[in-house]
């Protein structure tokens, strides 16, 4: 086999989350529990995990075979709802529990479902290995 080169590295690319408004912070605090920097698609696990979460909030249930958690998908991503961002778990269960909806804005951007639900869609990076560093930058 062939070792690579640093032309080699340099037509590498690809996509993946970049981090919201509140993701420098999430960064810093998932640096901090794990000791090290978070790889490329850990903000999306993390927000994956928080809409399930407060899913089954909104739903009033936990049990993962229940079709309402995907329905209440929607009320948790409530663009005129309060928003609720990372380190808001608990305002967003108080919301949620008094009947508000909530507009969940992940770590790894502003998440919008589609219209049937089946997707979301969020803000990308492309990414590049250039002089040995990844450089991101945001697709429009």
């Amino acid at each position: 086999m062939t070792p690579l080169t640093a032309a080699d590295f340099a037509k590498v690319q690809g996509t993946g989350y970049g981090l919201g408004t509140d993701g420098d912070l999430w960064a810093i605090d998932f640096e901090a529990a794990a000791g090290q920097a978070p790889v490329q698609l850990t903000a999306g696990t993390y927000d994956a995990v928080m809409l399930v979460a407060l899913a089954a909030v909104a739903a009033g249930t936990d049990d993962p075979s229940r079709t309402d958690i995907q329905a209440a998908l929607q009320t948790i991503n409530d663009p005129t709802g309060t928003v609720v961002s990372y380190g808001g778990y608990a305002a967003g269960v108080a919301a949620l529990n008094a009947g508000t909806p909530i507009n969940y804005e992940g770590v790894s951007g502003s998440l919008d479902f589609s219209g049937d639900r089946n997707a979301v869609v969020s803000p990308l990076d492309r990414w590049r290995i250039e002089n040995g560093a990844f450089v991101f930058t945001p697709i429009q």
